[in-house]
């Protein structure tokens, strides 16, 4: 079901995300060091139940990645994001994982109260309290649900600190100089397209620490101010001056 959210703030995404993994660290151990437990999370802290099943058959849609149902307190993960069937997918389920968390935390009030029809139903209601798929990952709850795994697979304290190790305080930026070097060397996209490439590559080594995709990392330190570019109005003054 689509799910009819307000507006919420960044600021106050990444607080409520904070604030879950502050319980966690106070209720069993500090998380010290990437990767955040973040399967440990809805058991251990939210008591609710994770599972794997065949999600696309269990709710009759072909692009099904995760889904909720508030009135049982189960989240579900389509079996073909599996890590220990396909490793390759890891990064894909832990923020999968972690969207299914952000809509527990951020938008559980904003669905209707149906368990005073359970009782019609086995189990639980047939259609999730909240489905995601592929086809409405640009509603608004869902780029809220996102934000939140962000905030929550890669703290801004964590990545300050392997950022230093790796690569000392000062962000990295791509510029004029350094997209010239790039088409010198056989790069013949665009600006932005070998931008994207090369902070993809800065990005590559952080992302297996944290558990998580490669473009999801790229985008946070992005965010963070960590990964720069120098583009439109810069990027021809730039040029000009060259």
């Amino acid at each position: 079901m689509e799910v009819k959210v307000p507006r919420i703030s960044e600021r106050t995404i990444e607080a409520e995300a904070t604030a879950l993994l502050d319980r966690y660290s106070k209720e069993h151990e500090p998380i010290l060091q990437p990767p955040v437990p973040v399967d440990e999370l809805p058991e251990m802290i939210l008591q609710v139940r994770l599972e794997f099943d065949d999600l696309r058959k269990l709710v009759g849609r072909g692009d099904a990645i995760g889904a909720t149902w508030f009135e049982t307190r189960e989240i579900y993960i389509d079996q073909s994001l599996d890590p220990t069937e396909h490793p390759r997918k890891r990064g894909r389920y832990r923020f999968t994982v972690g969207h299914e968390i952000g809509h527990w935390v951020l938008h559980r009030r904003f669905v209707p109260d149906r368990a005073s029809q359970m009782a019609l139903f086995e189990g639980r209601a047939p259609e999730p309290s909240i489905l995601c798929r592929e086809a409405n990952k640009r509603e608004p709850a869902e780029w809220q649900a996102d934000r939140f795994s962000s905030y929550l697979l890669m703290p801004q304290d964590l990545i300050l600190k392997a950022w230093r190790e790796i690569r000392g305080k000062a962000p990295w930026v791509f510029d004029l100089p350094k997209y010239r070097t790039a088409v010198a060397n056989g790069f013949t996209d665009s600006f932005d397209v070998v931008a994207k490439d090369m902070m993809n590559h800065i990005a590559s080594d952080f992302a297996p620490q944290f558990g998580v995709s490669t473009e999801a990392m790229r985008i946070r330190l992005e965010n963070l101010g960590l990964l720069k570019k120098v583009q439109g109005r810069q990027l021809l003054d730039l040029e000009a001056a060259g």
